[in-house]
C-alpha cells in the first residue's frame, strides 16, 4: 500500500489502534458507575436506563463516546512514551538502556499500586501511585531535552530527540531504493527498465503493525490499571469529586508538554539543516 493510500485511508490506523480500547472502555466506564457512587449516573444519561426496553441507538452511542473519550484519557502516557522512546535503548545499538526510565517497569509498578488502592479502598496510595507515573513521565521528558548530541556536519549541539527525528527521517528516505536493468534487444536497440525495490519499505511497515497492535494492548492495560484509581476517588466519603478532579489532572500533566515538546522540535527544524 503506498503512502498516498495510508494518508487517505487514515481511518484505517484509528480503527486498529482505538476500537478495541473504546470498547473496552465502555466496559470499564460502566464497571464504575455500578461499582462506584450511583450518584454520577445523572450526569451521563446511558447509565441511567435499568430496563433494556428503553434503551435506544442514542444511548448507545452516548455509551460509545464516553467508552472512547476513556480510551484516550488512558492512553496519554503512550503519547509520552513514544516522545520518549529514542532513550529506550543504547545510541550505537539494539540494547535496552536506562533500567530506571523503562516504561514497562514503571507501568507495571504503578498497576500494582493502583490494584492496591482499590483493595485497601485508600484514596492516599491512589494519589501514590498517580504521582509516581507522573514524575517518570515528565522525567523522561527532561531527560531527552537537555540531552544533547552532535552532528558531524554541524557544530551546534542539539536535543538527543532532534538528533534522533533527523536520522530516523535520513533512513526513511531511502526505502524506495532504485535498481536499473538494461534490456538489449537486437530489433529495438538497447533500453533501460527502472525497478523499485519494496524490502525497506515492507519492513517499515512490518515495525508499524506491530506497534500499533501493541499500542492497542497498552491502551487496554492502561484502561484497566486506572479503573482502580477512578473508583478509589469518587468512592470517597468527603471530596470525591476534587480527588477526582486532582488525580486526572496529575494523571494527564505529563503528556500537556509533549506540545511544547512539538514547539521545540519545530524550532530546532527552523533552525538546523541536515
Amino acid at each position: 500500500m503506498s503512502m498516498e493510500n495510508n494518508m487517505n485511508r487514515w481511518w484505517e490506523n484509528y480503527l486498529v489502534r482505538y476500537l478495541m480500547p473504546s470498547l473496552g472502555g465502555m466496559i470499564l466506564i460502566r464497571i464504575i458507575f455500578e461499582i462506584g457512587d450511583g450518584k454520577y449516573k445523572k450526569f451521563v444519561p446511558a447509565f441511567t436506563i435499568t430496563d433494556s426496553q428503553f434503551f435506544s441507538s442514542a444511548h448507545l452511542i452516548i455509551w460509545f463516546i464516553c467508552g472512547s473519550f476513556f480510551c484516550f484519557l488512558a492512553s496519554y502516557p503512550i503519547l509520552v512514551f513514544h516522545v520518549t522512546r529514542v532513550i529506550d535503548f543504547k545510541e550505537e545499538g539494539t540494547k535496552v538502556a536506562r533500567i530506571y526510565f523503562n516504561p514497562y517497569l514503571h507501568t507495571l509498578i504503578f498497576g500494582i499500586l493502583s490494584l492496591s488502592s482499590a483493595y485497601f479502598n485508600c484514596i492516599s496510595l491512589a494519589y501514590v501511585a498517580v504521582i509516581f507515573y507522573m514524575l517518570i513521565q515528565i522525567a523522561r521528558l527532561a531527560f531527552c531535552f537537555f540531552k544533547q548530541d552532535k552532528f558531524k556536519t554541524q557544530r551546534e549541539r542539539i536535543s538527543f530527540s532532534y538528533a534522533y527525528l533527523v536520522k530516523l527521517s535520513k533512513r526513511r528516505s531511502t526505502i524506495e531504493n532504485k535498481e536499473t536493468i538494461k534490456d538489449n534487444d537486437e530489433d529495438e536497440g538497447s533500453s533501460t527498465t527502472e525497478i523499485r525495490s519494496n524490502r525497506d519499505k515492507d519492513i517499515a511497515d512490518s515495525y508499524r503493525h506491530l506497534r500499533e497492535h501493541g499500542n492497542t494492548a497498552f491502551i487496554i492495560l492502561l484502561e484497566i490499571f486506572l479503573t482502580p484509581i477512578v473508583l478509589v476517588a469518587i468512592s470517597s466519603e468527603s471530596y470525591a469529586g476534587l480527588h477526582l478532579g486532582l488525580l486526572i489532572s496529575l494523571w494527564i500533566l505529563p503528556s500537556v508538554f509533549i506540545y511544547w515538546f512539538g514547539q521545540h522540535l519545530e524550532r530546532l527544524y527552523s533552525l538546523f539543516k541536515f
